[in-house]
């Protein structure tokens, strides 16, 4: 029975060692703690604001933009780099574009010339042109007047003064122009001799006296007037 007198003893001992402290000659009791008592608040001084608390984004994470960022109205989302973002193209999707402009300023136009009318003008047939140029020639299908060194198929494509087609060309049958034939020829120069029209003067080749003009004869290939 000697250990349970012991063990009353002990407690005893060890709440005297735990007493609580003296309560101070000053009132309230002041602790070394820091901190307000439990229950109580403190005030925060006149003058002074409470320091921001960071909101939190759907994440959690408490990052956001500083208020002195801009903020996109269409986007509603804030830039960081403080630049000026680039325009945007059309909400359409749509752009347009203009000619190069050229040196002088303004835009440059190209523009197709005028089709021709009359001589020159494009046919397949001579109803296909107007009075002024009524001859279609079928190898360059162009309307022509028939004056000389106009083409042409044929006589009917050459007009009355130069009414001679040879070799595709109109001719009035001068002296010197090609010919076929004494039709070829024009009346100042009536004979076709050697594939040129001659007016049958001295000196032009003949084949016969009819090659030459009156009172010319032909002789040894040539009209003269002298006697043989």
């Amino acid at each position: 029975m000697r250990h349970i007198v012991y063990l009353p003893l002990g407690l005893a001992t060890l709440l005297a060692c735990v007493e609580p402290e003296k309560p101070s000659g000053f009132g309230v009791g002041v602790t070394d703690t820091a901190g307000p008592p439990p229950g109580l608040t403190t005030a925060a001084p006149a003058g002074t604001e409470a320091p921001p608390v960071a909101p939190t984004d759907s994440t959690g994470t408490g990052t956001t933009t500083t208020g002195s960022e801009p903020v996109d109205p269409t986007t509603g989302t804030g830039t960081t780099s403080g630049v000026t973002p680039p325009d945007l193209p059309p909400a359409d999707g749509t752009t347009t574009t203009t000619g190069a402009p050229d040196p002088t300023g303004g835009l440059t136009t190209t523009t197709a010339p005028p089709a021709p009318i009359g001589e020159g003008q494009l046919c397949f047939e001579n109803d296909d042109c107007p009075d002024q140029a009524p001859y279609c020639a079928d190898h360059d299908h162009q309307c022509h007047d028939g004056d000389e060194g106009d083409p042409c198929d044929n006589d009917g494509d050459c007009a009355d003064f130069t009414p001679s087609c040879v070799a595709g060309v109109c001719y009035d049958g001068n002296e010197g122009d090609p010919c076929k034939n004494d039709h070829d020829c024009g009346p100042t120069s009536p004979v076709c001799v050697l594939g040129q029209c001659r007016d049958g003067q001295e000196g032009d080749p003949c084949a016969s006296h009819k090659d030459c003009a009156p009172f010319f004869g032909c002789y040894a290939g040539a009209c003269t007037d002298a006697s043989p």
